[in-house]
């Protein structure tokens, strides 16, 4: 069980085109003041006409000191030698992950909601994805139900190794003359004719439509080509997570503006979607509906020192991580780590 305590008002934007976009940015920078992370989500199709440079341009006259994203000039931000820092959205980015500094950060805003961007053929080329398009498909046309009833008795019975290696002829990183495993031949002809009819007809329904949401799933036609859109869900909670941090005893309070095309809303509804399998709780709400010089007040009254007891405290009972270095580093908080469970090595040290 994975809990993810945060104290963020989750927000939106919306606008129509690149100019509103640079007033948006500008006006909440200007209001919201030091303290902001601007990121730009790398795979999103805005990143084709903003840049990190278009947004320092953008705040050469908002009286703050803005800078990109950099190890030298994260250092300057938490050292409040710099106002706000623009960098990208990326999961292991410098700006979303490199910096904990709860009385600092006190804002972030997305161009752009996090996400991961794929070709439409590869996305179908996963059985399991396909066999959720289908389900689609049927909605419009019962003429799918069969070819569900066959992907899904494939998906029943094939193995895990048998079904990465669908996957990897679906993609063409092996040839299908490299297997001799007639079983995988057989479903590989089966799955590959009907991937070939599904990814028609669903260009087709974005020629019309130009974009489809199933599920968390966005597929669009973005000029001439047709994509994937996925919410990049836990990007957005480790960037966010830069704004609420526990604080002697307590959580500060951040607040989050994703600055996002009106035609892609749906984005919007499907990144809040994969949030609520974390907390219930979570809400994007419009920018607009917010009132904002509350939600300064409690961004500062979060931070500041108060007497009494702490509200929230957390009792860690175990703590399991990836890394050595962190492993380290938790070890040097600690004077019960253990070393070893049942005669099994734990791999911790004592330093």
């Amino acid at each position: 069980v994975t809990l993810y305590a945060r104290n963020v008002r989750d927000t939106y934007i919306l606008i129509e085109n690149k100019n509103e976009l640079y007033n948006r940015i500008k006006y909440l920078v200007q209001k919201l003041g030091s303290g902001g992370l601007i990121l730009i989500s790398p795979f999103h199709p805005l990143k084709n006409i903003i840049s990190v440079n278009d947004i320092m341009e953008t705040l050469t006259d908002s009286n703050l000191k803005v800078s990109k994203a950099t190890p030298s000039s994260v250092r300057k931000f938490l050292q409040g030698e710099i106002d706000v820092i623009v960098g990208s959205s990326s999961y292991y980015g410098i700006s979303v992950r490199g910096i904990d500094s709860p009385e600092n950060i006190r804002y972030v805003v997305f161009i752009g909601t996090p996400c991961f961007t794929s070709d439409l053929y590869t996305i179908l080329s996963n059985p399991r994805t396909l066999y959720r398009i289908l389900l689609y498909l049927r909605e419009r046309d019962q003429s799918y139900t069969r070819d569900i009833h066959i992907i899904s008795k494939i998906l029943r019975y094939l193995s895990r190794s048998g079904f990465r290696v669908l996957v990897k002829l679906l993609t063409n990183r092996i040839p299908i003359n490299n297997i001799n495993n007639e079983y995988i031949i057989k479903k590989y002809t089966i799955v590959k004719e009907m991937l070939d009819r599904v990814y028609t007809e669903i260009k087709q329904i974005l020629d019309n439509e130009n974009m489809i949401r199933i599920g968390t799933l966005i597929l669009m036609k973005a000029d001439d080509k047709y994509i994937a859109l996925i919410p990049d869900v836990m990007t957005y909670i480790q960037a966010t997570g830069r704004t609420s941090r526990l604080l002697r005893g307590r959580m500060t309070h951040g607040l989050s503006i994703i600055v996002e095309y009106s035609k892609l809303k749906e984005l919007i509804t499907s990144l809040e979607t994969k949030l609520r399998y974390l907390d219930r709780n979570t809400e994007i709400i419009p920018f607009e509906s917010i009132d904002l010089i509350k939600e300064v007040k409690l961004i500062t009254s979060s931070r500041e020192q108060r007497r009494g007891h702490a509200t929230l405290r957390f009792k860690t009972t175990l703590l399991v991580v990836e890394s050595p270095t962190k492993a380290r580093t938790c070890l040097l908080y600690t004077s019960d780590a253990a070393d070893e469970l049942d005669g099994v090595d734990l791999g911790g040290r004592r330093i």
